[in-house]
């Protein structure tokens, strides 16, 4: 079993991951079984030219998913934004516009109660390095959504240019 780092600069290189593409110009890896904070997951990773997919999924269960939640915030985290049932919470918006403590506590409430009042509903949540919260671009983006049978890890990593796209 291989662990996955979301932060690490590196892929994963001594890892359990098999060609599985279904074309010659296409780059991507399947893995049955990937750990994530003793968590098996599997799925694929896809390489492009900007970017790497990592696309991994588990059976469903509260504990599963909050414990994910919990390991993004361990990796350096912070959730983003929230949709559930056509209803959605931009955190990172509303950050922004927070001026004072006091403002960002109250966001942090109302992200609380957004996400208990929807605790069981199909929901997807985009998580971004703390350390890159505020920046256009940052190096990855982790997507997590649950359907109440899987729930499915989407982790981008974006890769620099070139140096022929600079």
């Amino acid at each position: 079993m291989g662990e996955i780092a979301l932060i690490s600069e590196t892929t994963v290189v001594e890892s359990p991951f098999f060609d599985c593409s279904q074309s010659e110009v296409e780059k991507r890896y399947c893995v049955d079984e990937l750990t994530y904070y003793q968590r098996p997951f599997f799925g694929e990773l896809q390489l492009m030219d900007s970017k790497n997919i990592y696309m991994l999924q588990t059976a469903f269960d509260l504990i599963a998913w909050s414990q994910l939640q919990l390991n993004l915030r361990k990796d350096l985290m912070q959730i983003a934004e929230v949709s559930v049932s056509g209803d959605s919470f931009d955190v990172q918006a509303q950050l922004s516009k927070a001026k004072t403590q006091e403002e960002r506590n109250l966001v942090d409430k109302n992200l609380v109660i957004f996400l208990n009042k929807y605790r069981t509903h199909s929901q997807t949540q985009r998580w971004l390095p703390a350390s890159q919260y505020h920046l256009q671009q940052p190096s990855v983006l982790a997507e997590i959504s649950h359907d109440s049978e899987w729930i499915t890890m989407v982790i981008t990593r974006f890769l620099p240019p070139t140096k022929n796209e600079k």
